[in-house]
């Protein structure tokens, strides 16, 4: 049995929406794109894991529920950092959230901040070890840090990149 890919699906998403039809407005004067679309995910999803899936897709997020567990997506600057965010991952103090991703085995947050990338990274550095994370890797290349780290079974990855004035945080938190 084929496992569930859920890039495939966002991959799915990105060009449904992308499409130049224009499709008719449901009665509450809604798209009807984001039905279609949640139905032909649906349908993908129950082919390839032979369960049943439950789709929605609301203004700027996505979330999946099926035998394969949960997956959530949201994208924008008006997002707050889920409840089931993991705790261990300490976040930069004034950085706007801008997407977040959860799954069954980890989640993944991307922030923006006006401050230099290298704040950022001590700060990292500096929160990593006063919580007793063990290092496990570091790169600097071209304008991109990266650190990794680890504590128990639970593994964190802070990665940096400047964009115009801003520096970008990916943030990604992977589970036993």
């Amino acid at each position: 049995m084929r496992q569930f890919k859920p890039f495939a699906i966002v991959l799915l998403c990105i060009t449904a929406a992308s499409c130049n039809r224009k499709p008719k407005p449901d009665p509450a004067g809604q798209s009807a794109v984001p039905s279609l679309v949640a139905k032909a995910m649906e349908h993908t999803i129950e082919k390839n894991t032979g369960g049943d899936a439950q789709v929605k897709i609301d203004n700027n997020s996505l979330r999946i529920e099926s035998k394969e567990g949960q997956f959530q997506m949201a994208a924008g600057e008006d997002l707050t950092i889920p409840p089931d965010f993991p705790k261990e991952f300490p976040v930069y103090l004034g950085a706007v959230l801008i997407q977040v991703i959860s799954t069954p085995k980890g989640a993944y947050a991307m922030l923006k901040t006006p401050a230099a990338a290298s704040s950022v990274l001590a700060f990292y550095k500096e929160r990593f070890t006063a919580d007793g994370w063990t290092n496990e890797s570091t790169m600097h290349n071209a304008g991109m840090d990266m650190i990794g780290v680890a504590k128990g079974e639970h593994k964190l990855a802070v990665v940096l990149s400047r964009a115009k004035d801003e520096t970008l945080i990916s943030l990604t938190h992977t589970e036993p």
